[in-house]
């Protein structure tokens, strides 16, 4: 049986990462990150590879907040961009509430 959805529902087109930001290929199977649901834009946690990556960043992130001293801004402005680098690599396209799959979008 063919079904057929409403015509208010907006489909997103495929891809195969984050080309909406410059990269264009995502190195895992599935998500790690993808887009925010509800406030704002970015990206939200959808998987446990994405929770452990994170839990890394912030207890990499205090470590080096106590341990530096007083040259503890490069560490930290080093480990922001390789989280951003695989938030890219391992994530959907960022987004906010309009560009996120609804439950009707799933259903298929």
């Amino acid at each position: 049986m063919l079904r057929l959805s409403p015509a208010w529902v907006v489909r997103r087109r495929p891809t195969l990462g984050v080309d909406d930001v410059g990269v264009g290929i995502r190195v895992t199977s599935k998500p790690w990150f993808g887009p925010k649901r509800y406030l704002g834009w970015g990206w939200r946690i959808v998987s446990w590879e994405g929770r452990l990556a994170s839990a890394v960043f912030v207890l990499l992130m205090v470590g080096s907040a106590m341990v530096g001293g007083n040259s503890r801004l490069v560490p930290m402005a080093g480990l922001l961009v390789l989280f951003l680098v695989i938030v890219l690599l391992t994530g959907d396209p960022p987004g906010g509430p309009s560009s996120a799959p609804g439950p009707q979008d799933r259903t298929q």
